[in-house]
């Protein structure tokens, strides 16, 4: 029997944190068609079982369109069994009133079971039913969960031979014992720059007695995170370059934050609106954080007779503490410099 473990798909999440408006709403769709990708691939690869271990949905704000596409991916496909269990996103979600179909099977209360021969899936909703499961040690028995890693310690010795999880964004996984393995499968798709790392799906082969399982990587598009040191001699030029350098391995349909770092000197002219401005039309999304520092002699500049002089005694004057001040100087004398401040 081969099977599909995902979770945490967020469908209609707002994604307005890292994404803009127009942004938002191209990803929002692409989570969609990806999970109807899924479930093709499903469908042409002979998957009769696709375990869903909560979140498939963000919150119980849900477009009609996607309501629409739901259900007609679920019942277009009755070959296949979608066993859903819902997570801390969409508990509150009533599928079952806008997909009606036999082939939809809900996880409900302490351990709903569906057994497929000897190969039973059984869900578990909430931490505190464990210590009660009582698993044939003669079946092949996959758990569905929706919850932190710590409840693997919990379950050593209660004949689970794959734990399907979910809530943890991060595909990763481990042993439970001598007989069970665990996975986190993660994300289907990244929707902000807190989940960067691989994204996609597990696909389980049962043959009665054994569990084989590969990771299949699905995402349309990738998040990155990078954080690029800028020298104290750098230029805005010399940024640009260092950041090309960083990024060239980067696809440009894909999601990139760089976070500057380093000291600079109060010299320094390096315009972060102009580096904002020059990447951000090259990637699906782009944001840029500066995290610089300035490093300098400040007493040098305290004592000169000047307005750059009387704004850095102000500042140094005040009750901040060093970073802060350091930042305040930083922008203060980028406007000083003529420098576009942001």
């Amino acid at each position: 029997m081969k099977v599909i473990h995902c979770a945490d798909i967020h469908l209609d999440s707002s994604l307005n944190t890292s994404l803009s408006a127009k942004q938002a709403d191209i990803r929002r769709d692409e989570l969609l068609i990806s999970f109807v990708n899924m479930v093709k691939y499903g469908a042409d690869s002979g998957v009769k079982v696709i375990i869903i271990a909560g979140d498939l949905f963000d919150t119980d704000r849900i477009r009609i369109k996607t309501k629409q596409i739901i259900a007609d991916c679920i019942q277009k496909n009755p070959q296949i069994d979608f066993l859903y269990l819902c997570g801390n996103h969409d508990d509150n979600v009533l599928v079952n009133d806008f997909v009606k179909s036999d082939n939809l099977k809900l996880f409900m209360g302490k351990g709903c079971a569906y057994r497929y021969g000897n190969i039973v899936f059984t869900g578990i909703t909430d931490d505190k039913y464990v210590n009660n499961l009582n698993l044939k040690k003669d079946d092949v028995n996959i758990l569905i969960m929706h919850t932190e890693a710590d409840v693997v310690k919990k379950l050593k010795g209660k004949n689970i031979d794959y734990l399907a999880l979910g809530h943890i964004h991060k595909a990763y996984g481990g042993i439970i014992d001598d007989r069970g393995v665990y996975e986190y499968c993660g994300c289907l798709e990244p929707r902000g720059f807190d989940e960067c790392g691989r994204h996609g799906f597990v696909e389980l082969d049962i043959d009665g007695e054994s569990v084989y399982r590969k990771y299949v990587e699905f995402g349309k598009r990738s998040a990155h995170v990078e954080e690029i040191l800028i020298e104290a001699d750098y230029d805005t030029a010399a940024a640009v370059s260092c950041i090309e350098d960083k990024l060239s391995l980067i696809s440009h349909d894909d999601m990139v934050k760089v976070v500057l770092t380093g000291k600079l000197s109060f010299e320094t002219s390096v315009d972060i609106g102009y580096i904002n401005n020059y990447f951000c039309g090259k990637y699906f999304a782009f944001r840029l954080e500066d995290r610089t520092t300035i490093e300098e002699d400040i007493k040098k500049y305290m004592d000169e007779n000047s307005l750059r002089g009387y704004f850095v005694r102000t500042v140094m004057a005040s009750d901040e503490d060093m970073q802060l001040k350091s930042e305040i100087i930083k922008l203060g004398l980028d406007s000083l410099n003529g420098e576009a401040v942001r």
